[in-house]
Parts: C-alpha cells; sequence; structure tokens
C-alpha cells in the first residue's frame, strides 16, 4: 500500500503533526496514554463510564466513559491535569459534545515540580489561562501559546455561571517534528 497522502485543507487543525490523543474510551491499546494517567489528585468531578450495553450484546466493546461535572451553585469544584509542553505550544481539551466546556476556566501552575502527584496543592503563581479558543462545530478547546515546561493545568467551572454541565473525555498533544514525544 502507498503512504496515506497529507490532508487536503486542513486549516487550523495541525494535520501536519502527529498527535497523541490521552483518553480511556475502550477498546484502549495504549496503557500510556490512558487520561487517568495524567490526571492528578482528587477531583469532585464524576466519573460516568458510558458502557454500551448494545455493543456488549454482541459481543464487542465500545465505551465513551467521560469525566463530568453538573453544577447547581457557585463553589469551585476542579480537575487538575499533568501538561508537559515542549516544541508545539498548544493542546486541546475536548468533551464527548460539542461546547462541553464552554463554561469552565483554565488555571495554570507554571513549572511544577511534581514529587507526589496525589498530594499537588496549587501554588500562589498559578495563572487564568485566556488563550483558547473553540474550533467552529468541535467538542474541543484548544489552549495555544503555552511556554515550553512540565505544568499542572486546573479545570475549573466558572464562577459566572452557576449551572453548567462540563464534560472531559480526552486530551490531545501534538508531538515534537523528529522524535516520538512530545517535548
Amino acid at each position: 500500500m502507498p503512504p496515506i497522502p497529507p490532508p487536503i485543507k486542513c486549516l487550523s487543525y495541525h494535520c501536519d503533526k502527529k498527535m497523541i490523543c490521552y483518553t480511556n474510551y475502550q477498546p484502549h491499546y495504549q496503557p500510556n496514554y490512558l487520561l487517568d494517567q495524567i490526571i492528578i489528585g482528587n477531583t469532585t468531578w464524576g466519573y460516568f463510564p458510558n458502557v454500551n450495553k448494545l455493543s456488549e450484546t454482541y459481543g464487542y466493546i465500545d465505551h465513551k466513559p467521560f469525566y463530568y461535572l453538573q453544577t447547581t451553585n457557585k463553589s469551585s469544584h476542579e480537575l487538575r491535569i499533568k501538561l508537559v509542553i515542549g516544541v508545539n505550544l498548544y493542546i486541546w481539551i475536548c468533551g464527548p459534545k460539542a461546547f462541553a466546556l464552554k463554561d469552565v476556566e483554565f488555571l495554570l501552575d507554571v513549572n511544577v515540580l511534581l514529587y507526589e502527584e496525589v498530594i499537588y496543592e496549587p501554588t500562589d503563581n498559578r495563572i487564568a489561562w485566556k488563550n483558547i479558543k473553540f474550533p467552529k462545530g468541535f467538542e474541543c478547546v484548544e489552549l495555544y501559546g503555552l511556554p515550553k515546561g512540565e505544568h499542572v493545568l486546573s479545570i475549573v467551572n466558572n464562577k459566572k455561571y452557576p449551572v453548567a454541565k462540563l464534560s472531559l473525555s480526552h486530551i490531545i498533544f501534538w508531538l515534537s517534528e523528529n522524535k516520538n514525544s512530545i517535548v
């Protein structure tokens, strides 16, 4: 088979670079790329297994689990993610449906050394990350202009919207040009 040609009319979707996707979708054949591998600490977000009963009836697996938060008050609920940003200074954070993350704030703790991921506490240097855009018709939010290094990104419900339904199903990083790594 000849190699697949590059995509036509890719626009701004970073199709020229290889990506890696952290998700808990099943079937899943790369345990190092489970979403649970980069979520740190405890969270008050729930976990919905989203088991497709019909597919199990016919003998195959098709699960698309996700983290979710349904807020009814102005209290803060965080989900924290370990980021390693290298050559490509952007990531996509996605939910299972369009605009699943439109009512969130992103807080970035820059260059954090994680010794014990379970006991991570945010520093006073954490900043609100405003470099975001929603690709049209996508369930993803692109965070761009991120600094190089190891960071902790907190996804927090926006207190301006006391009633919100939020969900997170996968995070996409893009690899460096010459390596099979994101740095």
